[in-house]
């Protein structure tokens, strides 16, 4: 996994980026928050989509690097939004509890077969997604080490309404011609 350091400018404004290459794709960390939709826009601005999360390998990758690279952040006993967190490109907004990646590919919820990585805190009957909110439409990954005295969540999926503001990570594929040019690691 390499992980850079970067900033785009867009008509003076100032946007902080890490990024990460994994298994030619570039992930982009926008440390600057937007509604999901001015994510998905800013994604496709630079030739990306919001990340899609298939599978537990790329979860490992994202969570490492909100762990290791970005540093989670600190649990403040709440300390504005609870659940601060990284948009990522799933939404039930076509349908409600259906969940959709951007790619039209199916988000299986807990006890459905595929890979899912929903949070949950059985102890208090809590389970993300979180059917009772039905505004709560949009994909995000958790980036708190804790929730008050709630079981360690990044990484944990919730579901959110798609109009606040919270970071956002985007994915491009590698072409081959630039992977040779930077130093690739697959895992």
């Amino acid at each position: 996994m390499f992980s850079t350091t970067q900033t785009l400018c867009k008509s003076l404004t100032v946007v902080a980026v890490r990024r990460i290459i994994y298994n030619g794709w570039q992930f982009y960390y926008y440390l600057n928050r937007r509604t999901y939709s001015e994510a998905e826009a800013e994604c496709s601005r630079i030739g990306a989509r919001l990340l899609l999360i298939p599978s537990a390998d790329v979860q490992s990758a994202v969570d490492r690097h909100l762990k290791v690279d970005i540093g989670i952040i600190s649990n403040q006993l709440w300390e504005g939004t609870w659940a601060e967190g990284y948009w990522v490109g799933g939404k039930d907004s076509a349908s409600e509890g259906t969940w959709l990646w951007s790619n039209g590919a199916r988000i299986p919820l807990r006890g459905q077969s595929g890979f899912q990585n929903w949070y949950a805190a059985p102890s208090i009957g809590y389970f993300e997604p979180d059917h009772t909110s039905p505004e709560h439409d949009c994909l995000y990954v958790n980036a708190r080490d804790r929730i008050g005295f709630l079981p360690p969540p990044v990484g944990k999926w919730f579901d959110g309404r798609c109009s606040m503001r919270k970071f956002f990570i985007c994915q491009r594929r590698i072409s081959a011609g630039k992977c040779r040019k930077i130093v690739c690691i697959c895992h």
